[in-house]
């Protein structure tokens, strides 16, 4: 009747009714000292809607604003229609930065998302955090573009397609598992 989600020391609790989690925190209490940091949208900064077709969607389209609003593109309209071309590589005797923006602060908040919602800019976001300690305005330019595809892609996120079945699914990274 309950899902939980643990992450270090760290735990996220999900039923049909607010009587499971009540009974189920209430025994837990029992043995464990708890501590709620009320709803799961206001812990994590996801908002959790359904989809049309009754999925779960997570979004972060507050952290996204943010995000737009630390590197200035607020006012600006153009949008991409992927976060990155190319592969990124050091560019030495490359122009430096225009911006003042913190670039590693952008990253950090970039990285965040792409671990926590938004998959699809994971390659692009890591592209440009490999540049961190020195980046140019190559990589600048590839930051602005990423944040230009949250733009014009900001309510949408990760799906999550739950099964009815009681599966403990389980991907090893290791071949030879």
């Amino acid at each position: 009747d309950c899902l939980v989600i643990i992450y270090v020391d760290d735990c996220l609790f999900f039923a049909k009714t607010d009587d499971i989690l009540d009974t189920i925190i209430a025994k837990l209490r029992q043995n464990f000292n708890l501590t709620s940091q009320g709803d799961v949208g206001a812990f994590l900064g996801i908002d959790i809607r359904r989809t049309a077709d009754g999925f779960l969607e997570l979004i972060q389209p507050g952290l996204i604003g943010k995000i737009i609003s630390f590197v200035g593109l607020e006012a600006e309209s153009n949008e991409h229609k992927t976060p990155a071309t190319t592969i990124l590589h050091a560019d030495p005797q490359g122009a430096d930065r225009e911006q003042t923006w913190n670039y590693r602060a952008a990253i950090g908040m970039l990285n965040y998302l792409s671990t926590s919602t938004r998959p699809d800019i994971a390659f692009a976001v890591h592209q440009c955090a490999r540049f961190s300690s020195n980046p140019k305005r190559v990589h600048e330019i590839a930051v602005r573009r990423i944040i230009r595809y949250l733009k014009g892609t900001k309510e949408k996120g990760y799906i999550l397609r739950p099964s009815t079945s009681r599966t403990l699914d389980c991907f090893v990274d290791a071949d030879f598992a």
